[in-house]
């Protein structure tokens, strides 16, 4: 099963503190590291963001950026964003860019389930072919199959 990890999954494992989400999102990692069944995958974009807010924090030392990344990438696949599915975002389906971005990613890999912590994305559930799932309710299903 192909899945597609928002942003907000690798800010709450590297940041921890004060990440609501945090415990659920570490699950989904091991659950990615672990499981042969799932194939998981993040932008590089996501990278981006991530350094930005993870460098970003007072008292941050960047240098406690590159070796977690690393290790996440030791299990998990990087796609870039095409041009195609920037420009798709233009069209302004979802109101928050850089998550129409993520998504569009996500379904050209083509991955069945976005996995987020974001509310507007679960709660809107904007694109039929593709899931916005909660990390907690992923692992939830995933114990099924």
């Amino acid at each position: 099963m192909k899945v597609f990890l928002d942003t907000n999954i690798l800010l709450d494992v590297l940041i921890r503190e004060g990440r609501l989400n945090y415990d659920s999102s570490l699950r989904v990692l091991n659950a990615a590291k672990l499981n042969s069944g799932i194939d998981a995958f993040v932008s590089v974009q996501s990278l981006t963001d991530v350094a930005y807010v993870f460098t970003g924090k007072a008292g941050t030392d960047p240098a406690d950026f590159y070796e977690p990344v690393k290790k996440l990438l030791s299990f998990m696949n990087l796609h870039t964003i095409s041009a195609e599915c920037a420009i798709a975002s233009l069209d302004r389906l979802f109101p928050d860019f850089e998550d129409e971005l993520q998504l569009r990613c996500a379904m050209e890999i083509p991955c069945t389930y976005f996995i987020t912590g974001d509310r507007s994305i679960l709660d809107k559930q904007p694109f039929s072919n593709i899931t916005a799932i909660h990390p907690a309710d992923f692992l939830s299903m995933a114990q099924k199959v």
